[in-house]
């Protein structure tokens, strides 16, 4: 079950910084996921084997590759004519804490976040409150409309950390697409659908049962990592996350500097849980 979360803030924030008040998911259920239909012509099991071996090499690789970040980037979503853009700067040592800051307009603060292994925060300033879940289930976030990934998914999508998002799942049935990569289907892990590789392993398309799909860009580097990841609904809703800037931090960050310290008096309700949800 797809337990969603509120909370009376939602009433009173400002447009921006209400996307950002989020879904809880303490549970995430596979649904039996969409098959597209396959053409005649089928792949040979080998090449199959090799383009999968070589997804599982590089996400093996870039799990393994916990560094101190510094990430900016943007957010762009809504619907055609109605969108919204937000900055975005990620920081973390690697794994969690990971803290977020959303920033509207010129260095106008919306929202600071942090993710850690049994604590989820949103802090609006402007408002003076705060979303406070306990526990070690993931959040969800929420830009204006409910995307199925969480503040940590997102960090490891852009690190191509993709075993951190999808879990242990094995691709499937496999077929070649119009352009040429290799479409499998996802059985289990933790988010079951369709998974379109390129010859080398890397993934650029992404689908779920309920019609989200994903496609991810890649930079140049000699290791590739992924610099544009595009959200879409078959409601006509999008979100575009671009990558600006890495920085790769010598030291890493401090306990204080992974901290979200709340302001005295700030308003604080926990994150509620919806019955009669999915």
């Amino acid at each position: 079950m797809i337990l969603d979360a509120t909370c009376s803030l939602l009433q009173h924030m400002g447009p921006v910084a209400r996307c950002f008040v989020l879904l809880a998911s303490l549970t995430l259920v596979a649904c039996a996921p969409q098959i597209s239909v396959r053409p005649e012509s089928s792949v040979p099991d080998s090449e199959a084997a090799a383009v999968w071996d070589s997804f599982d090499s590089y996400s093996q690789s870039q799990g393994a590759k916990q560094e101190a970040y510094r990430i900016r980037g943007s957010l762009r979503y809504g619907k055609e004519g109605d969108t919204r853009r937000v900055s975005l700067l990620f920081w973390s040592n690697g794994s969690l804490p990971i803290r977020l800051d959303v920033m509207a307009g010129v260095n106008s603060l919306v929202a600071r976040l942090l993710e850690a292994p049994d604590l989820f925060v949103v802090y609006v300033p402007s408002e003076e409150k705060a979303l406070i879940h306990e526990g070690s289930g993931r959040i969800q976030l929420n830009f204006g409309k409910p995307v199925p990934f969480s503040l940590r998914d997102f960090s490891a999508l852009m690190h191509g950390r993709f075993h951190e998002i999808f879990g242990s799942v094995k691709g499937e049935d496999a077929f070649r697409t119009e352009d040429g990569n290799l479409r499998f289907l996802l059985r289990g892990g933790l988010h079951p659908g369709e998974l379109d590789l390129r010859a080398d392993g890397l993934p650029v398309r992404w689908a779920q049962a309920d019609g989200w799909t994903m496609e991810i860009t890649y930079d140049d580097e000699a290791i590739p990592l992924p610099y544009k990841i595009r959200l879409k609904h078959p409601d006509g809703y999008t979100a575009i996350l671009l990558v600006k800037d890495r920085e790769r931090p010598e030291a890493g960050f401090t306990a204080e500097q992974l901290a979200l310290d709340l302001p005295q008096g700030t308003d604080i309700e926990p994150i509620k849980k919806l019955s009669g949800t999915r």
